[in-house]
């Protein structure tokens, strides 16, 4: 076993696929688009039609189908499907024969998908040796090395909020309403899904990460609209009057002040300053005024639009995140804080970067507060007589699942039984009442207010650049722990064929 090849970890997320030797901390292979549910099936059944044609040669209606030039835009999904088929056939199987797998899936997929995977790696025409499956907020925590905490993982489609305790997930939730394409846009998210397997390496290799005021000032100009990155756009679509809803009922009304109204207006500062102007005046003579007159604008405009019930009721992050958390124990009890692992495709437009992070350092006592008030006034009061009330009612868009407990969470908190309501998409939003018209006063108050009651801190990460890979980083070191630290995580082939893949949740390093 000396001479055995390294073990290969597979990140089948849901913006793309990445593909590694265990030890690599980042792609040894090249990114491929994400691998669904249909699109596994779709290769074990080529795979299979593929050893019977070899037998008997191919069959007239495969022929014709693979001969037949598609007219129509179900023909059109079809060949990319075929494509995308050919491309794991091609590029990833042949990877995997004989070898150790490491398999990291995304948290809110079902398990049906695992139990897919399973029995594609040990098809007879893949042949995988063993599989160690675990999810994508245990494989950032491992590649922290967070041994108790909180993952959250933001992806281009979902949010998904884990808390890690001795290793294993205790209490998780996920919600579509801070993915981008929630946030700013299915046409936003199409083209950072078209261009991310180049992006990926590009923004990966930038030091500092991009700069959230540089990312505005391109994203307010209208002379290089049509030269912008997929990631500059999305910067657009965040400092844009057309995301303000969304963004505000995701993150809160003191998010978006704190880190959209300043960025405006330190961008709008930044332009009126003359080129001689050294950095170090900033926020003096004219340039400033400039910042702080538009930070009043703003702020004028959005204590008109949105009244005061809507500013001070909690966003739907906020909320998600504070029941994942309180589920547990807080370190706060014993006068500390936990760390946050933040991780994922979102994190790479600048703004909502930040916005993840004011969620993180602003998650406490207060919001938890405002959150167990809802509950309990939900249950005394019909939602028409809550919303009246100044606070959020649950709106039941199915586009987002509760917080709970996971199969193996024997230490979830008392009040699980409440959280059968959690995620909501609500109509309202959290909020600041200050009333500087400055950006820099604007965020310093909200944070001064909230900052020293949070409960968790930004956990600093071995990838700053690039927190998408966490996960393939994550398994990267599963991948090379012994067979002693992994025996009740190993899959065998003979165990997935008697179960017929359902091994994978007894094993699954959830």
């Amino acid at each position: 076993m000396a001479d055995a090849p390294p073990a290969l970890v597979v990140y089948a997320g849901q913006v793309a696929t990445y593909v590694c030797d265990a030890g690599d901390v980042q792609p040894t292979y090249p990114t491929l688009p994400p691998i669904t549910e249909e699109l596994l099936r779709l290769v074990r059944q080529r795979l299979h039609i593929s050893a019977a044609a070899h037998v008997s040669g191919p069959s007239p209606s495969t022929a014709s189908a693979a001969a037949a030039p598609g007219s129509t835009p179900v023909d059109g999904v079809r060949r990319q499907m075929q494509q995308r088929a050919d491309n794991l056939c091609q590029r990833v199987l042949p990877l995997m024969a004989g070898r150790q797998v490491v398999l990291v899936v995304p948290l809110c997929h079902a398990a049906s998908y695992r139990e897919e995977w399973v029995r594609l790696c040990f098809d007879a025409h893949v042949r995988t040796r063993r599989l160690v499956l675990m999810s994508d907020t245990v494989a950032s925590a491992f590649a922290c090395g967070v041994d108790s905490g909180v993952v959250l993982h933001a992806s281009l489609f979902a949010v998904s909020v884990c808390r890690v305790e001795a290793g294993s997930s205790t209490r998780y939730g996920h919600s579509s309403a801070g993915g981008v394409q929630a946030l700013c846009g299915a046409r936003c998210s199409s083209q950072l899904m078209a261009e991310w397997p180049e992006l990926a390496a590009v923004l990966a290799a930038a030091a500092p990460p991009r700069d959230a005021a540089a990312a505005t000032e391109a994203a307010t100009s209208t002379e290089d609209a049509t030269r912008l990155s997929s990631v500059d756009w999305a910067a657009a679509a965040v400092v844009s009057p057309a995301c303000r809803d969304a963004l505000i009922r995701a993150f809160g009304f003191k998010a978006y002040t704190a880190v959209v109204v300043r960025a405006l207006a330190e961008s709008s500062q930044q332009q009126q300053r003359p080129p001689s102007t050294s950095s170090s005046s900033k926020g003096k003579g004219k340039g400033g005024g400039g910042g702080r007159h538009t930070a009043s604008l703003l702020l004028a405009e959005l204590r008109r639009v949105y009244p005061r019930a809507a500013r001070r009721a909690p966003g739907q992050l906020e909320k998600l995140l504070a029941r994942v958390v309180q589920g547990g124990s807080p370190a706060q009890v014993a006068g500390d804080t936990e760390p946050c692992v933040l991780a994922g495709e979102a994190l790479a437009v600048p703004h909502l970067r930040d916005l993840f992070h004011q969620l993180v350092t602003h998650c406490g006592d207060d919001l938890w507060a405002v959150v167990e008030r809802e509950r309990r006034l939900r249950k005394r009061c019909p939602p028409a007589a809550v919303v009246a009330d100044g606070i959020s009612a649950p709106v039941n868009s199915g586009a987002a699942a509760p917080a709970s407990a996971s199969q193996d969470s024997a230490g979830s908190s008392s009040d699980s039984g409440d959280d059968s309501d959690t995620e909501e998409t609500t109509p309202d939003r959290p909020a600041s009442d200050s009333a500087s018209s400055s950006p820099a006063s604007t965020s310093s108050s909200v944070s001064d207010a909230s900052e020293d009651a949070s409960w968790l801190h930004p956990q600093p990460t071995p990838l700053p650049t690039a927190p998408w890979w966490l996960p393939l980083l994550g398994g990267s070191i599963v991948g090379r722990l012994t067979d002693h630290d992994l025996q009740r995580a190993l899959i065998t082939e003979e165990e997935a064929r008697e179960s017929n893949g359902a091994v994978v949740h007894d094993r699954i390093l959830l």
